[in-house]
């Protein structure tokens, strides 16, 4: 199994999430979770787990951390036949926002 994690910095969470789910189900895949959560400064937080099939991985994973400014990525590999990954997005009203890195 591969799993990653990406924060992704972008100017427009909704857009960026239906970007993603589009991505995501184009490949085959699907959304697994999804979590939204807006401060009290109105910045949006958006935390989604994707599956995906293997052969089309790479190519999601490529997509999704061009969808913004990759601000962590974190991959890790083991043995199964199913991959997923947990995507974050996250916007404010002084730009992209996430919180501890700066964003």
């Amino acid at each position: 199994m591969r799993t990653a994690s990406l924060t992704v910095e972008v100017d427009d969470v909704p857009e960026a999430l239906g970007e993603a789910r589009t991505a995501v189900e184009d490949a085959g895949g699907y959304v697994g979770d999804e979590t939204t959560t807006r401060d009290e400064e109105g910045h949006e937080r958006t935390r989604l787990v994707l599956r995906v099939p293997v052969e089309r991985y790479a190519d999601v994973l490529a997509g999704l951390e061009g969808a913004g400014k990759l601000v962590e990525r974190r991959a890790k590999a083991r043995t199964s036949p199913t991959r997923s990954s947990t995507w974050r997005a996250g916007s404010s009203p002084s730009g992209p926002a996430w919180p501890g890195c700066g964003s």
